[in-house]
C-alpha cells in the first residue's frame, strides 16, 4: 500500500493485527513491513480512551506529514468516533495552535492497530481489515531454528534494495496489464482500495484478498469481543 498509495482515490481501511497473546509477533512484522516502505522500523503509540488525545495525535500525526498511525498494545475496548470518522474521511480541519483559524489537512495515513486479542466496537470493525496471527503454542518457547529468518528485522535491512525492488516491480506489472480493478470483493466505504488492490493481487496471480472479512459478517454489529471471538 504505502508504494501506491497515490493511486487509491480514497480512504484505505485500517488494518488491524490481533494475536493470542504477547511475543507473536505482531510488532516484528510491522517493524519489518515499515523498514521495507520507510527504511526505519515503525513508530508506534500508545492508546488513549480521551476521544480529545485521540483526535490530537491524530492530527498531529496529519500535520507532520507522517505516513501511518500505528497504535500498538490495545487492551482496552477500542471505540471511538474519532478514529471512525478520521479512517473514512478524506480530510480533518483543525484550530491552528493560537487562533481562531482552521486548517484543513488531507488524511492520506495508513492505518494501524494491534494488540493481543482486543475488542472493537461494530463501527470500527467496519473499517478494518483483520490480520490474525497466532504462534500455535507459547510463542516465548520457539526457537531460532523454526524461523527462515530468526533476525527478521537484520535480514530486511540488510535486503531491503531487493524487497523495494520488487514491490516496484509487481505495481508496474499491474500497471502493465491495464490496471484492472476487481470488484468482486468490495469494502463499503473503501470501493477504490478494495477495487484497486483486489485487481493488483488478481493480476500477480495471488487469491484470497479479503476472505478473512467472512469471520467478521456475523459479528460486525455486535459491540463485544469481536476479534478475542474469532482469532
Amino acid at each position: 500500500q504505502p508504494f501506491m498509495r497515490n493511486v487509491i482515490d480514497g480512504p484505505t481501511p485500517a488494518f488491524f493485527v490481533s494475536k493470542p497473546s504477547a511475543g507473536t509477533g505482531a510488532g516484528l512484522l510491522m517493524n519489518a513491513t515499515m523498514m521495507i516502505a520507510h527504511g526505519a522500523p515503525g513508530e508506534s503509540r500508545t492508546e488513549t480512551k480521551d476521544e480529545d488525545e485521540r483526535r490530537k495525535g491524530v492530527v498531529a500525526a496529519l500535520k507532520s506529514g507522517a505516513s501511518y498511525h500505528w497504535l500498538d498494545n490495545l487492551h482496552a475496548d477500542l471505540d471511538s468516533a474519532v478514529y471512525a470518522s478520521a479512517i473514512t474521511s478524506g480530510f480533518m480541519t483543525a484550530r491552528v495552535l493560537g487562533t481562531p483559524d482552521e486548517v484543513r489537512l488531507p488524511v492520506r495515513l495508513q492505518w494501524i492497530f494491534s494488540g493481543n486479542n482486543p475488542s472493537a466496537s461494530g463501527e470500527l470493525v467496519r473499517r478494518f481489515v483483520p490480520i490474525f496471527m497466532d504462534a500455535k503454542g507459547d510463542p516465548l518457547k520457539r526457537k531460532a531454528v523454526d524461523f527462515v529468518h530468526a533476525d527478521l528485522e537484520g535480514w530486511v535491512r540488510s535486503n531491503r534494495y531487493e524487497l523495494v525492488w520488487a514491490c516496484l516491480t509487481l505495481v508496474p506489472a499491474w500497471v502493465a496489464a491495464g490496471a484492472p480493478l476487481d470488484r468482486d470483493k468490495v469494502l463499503p466505504s473503501f470501493e477504490a482500495w478494495s477495487a484497486t488492490f483486489g485487481g493488483l493481487l488478481k493480476t500477480i496471480g495471488v487469491p484470497g484478498f479479503l476472505t478473512n472479512l467472512e469471520k467478521l459478517k456475523d459479528n460486525a454489529d455486535v459491540e463485544l469481543d469481536v476479534f478475542g471471538t474469532l482469532a
